[in-house]
């Protein structure tokens, strides 16, 4: 009687095969969760930036005009911050903030006819922060209670 041993090379290929699908299969899930994942401490940052920034504009006036300079400093209204930009994050005195050079800012204000309501009364401020590809974005709105 002859026994015999092991596999045939048939059975080796399927087996590896088999094996090499559950891997990339395994590996795919990994990238994707990679890719999915951001940094807790520039999601934080991001987050305190957008925060400190909406919480400044929201402080102002809602209407007093005049100013129309690009000095953050000299802004005296929600208006003033309009289509604000800024690569590098800022004190409100210009002076940069060290760690945070790579950030991106980017404010716009939209009106009550923008949000398709009938008076002038409110306003939306939509703060952005960019770091590479992750982006914070909040919303405030400040209303005419004055």
């Amino acid at each position: 009687m002859i026994f015999q041993r092991g596999l045939s090379m048939v059975e080796l290929v399927t087996f590896i095969v088999v094996v090499s699908i559950g891997v990339i299969g395994v590996l795919s899930i990994f990238n994707v969760t990679l890719k999915a994942n951001t940094d807790p401490l520039v999601n934080k940052q991001s987050t305190a930036i957008a925060e400190a920034m909406l919480d400044e504009i929201l402080a102002k006036d809602f209407i007093v005009g005049g100013y129309s300079g690009s000095n953050r400093a000299q802004f005296d209204d929600v208006s003033d911050y309009a289509d604000y930009n800024k690569n590098g994050i800022e004190a409100i005195d210009g002076s940069a903030i060290d760690g945070l050079e790579n950030y991106e800012i980017t404010i716009s204000i939209d009106d009550a006819a923008a949000l398709g309501l009938p008076d002038g009364g409110i306003k939306r401020v939509t703060a952005a922060v960019t770091l590479g590809v992750d982006t914070i974005t909040l919303i405030g709105y400040r209303t005419n209670y004055e």
